[in-house]
C-alpha cells in the first residue's frame, strides 16, 4: 500500500520547553486545533492524563466524522508522537509527529508531520489535492500554536 506523507514547518521565537510543553498538553488541542473550523459541529473530549503519554485527545463531527489521538511517546523537549485513528468517514490510522528543533537564528522550528498508509485512490487524491489542503490546515494550526506560545512567553 502507498503511504501519505504531509510535512509542514512553522518557526516559532520561544524556547523548544514552552513549545514542547504546548503540544504535549491533549487536553489544550483546541486552542489551536486548525479542524473544529471546518466543521462547528465537532465535539471533542479528553481522557486519561491531560498531557504526555497515554494524553488522548477524541473528537466527533459531521464533516470530519470520528477519531482519536494519543500520545504515544515524548523525548522532552524535541519530540511527540501521536497515534491517529480515524472510524469515520473510512476507517484508518496514520503517525502524527512534532518535531522540534533549534533554529540557528534563535527559537525553533516545530514539524507537524502525518504519514500512514493508504489505498491508492486516496494517493492519488492526496497528490493532486488532499496533501495540500492538509498541510495548509496543519500551517494554520503551527500559526495559531506560534501565536499562542509566543504571547505567553513575552
Amino acid at each position: 500500500m502507498p503511504r501519505q506523507y504531509v510535512d509542514v514547518v512553522e518557526h516559532i521565537d520561544a524556547p523548544a520547553e514552552a513549545v514542547f510543553d504546548r503540544i504535549n498538553e491533549l487536553g489544550r488541542f483546541n486552542d489551536w486545533n486548525p479542524f473544529p473550523t471546518m466543521d462547528p459541529t465537532t465535539v471533542t473530549s479528553n481522557e486519561g492524563p491531560t498531557s504526555g503519554v497515554g494524553s488522548v485527545f477524541l473528537y466527533e463531527g459531521k464533516r470530519l466524522g470520528k477519531g482519536r489521538m494519543e500520545i504515544t511517546g515524548t523525548e522532552r523537549p524535541s519530540r511527540l508522537n501521536v497515534a491517529m485513528t480515524f472510524w469515520t468517514p473510512k476507517p484508518s490510522t496514520s503517525d502524527v509527529v512534532f518535531s522540534i528543533t533549534p533554529a540557528a537564528a534563535g527559537g525553533v522550528d516545530v514539524h507537524w508531520i502525518v504519514s500512514g498508509e493508504v489505498n491508492v485512490r486516496t494517493w492519488i487524491m492526496g497528490k493532486l489535492f488532499l496533501d495540500k489542503m492538509l498541510a495548509n490546515t496543519f500551517l494554520t494550526g503551527l500559526g495559531t500554536l506560534k501565536t499562542l506560545v509566543e504571547s505567553e512567553i513575552a
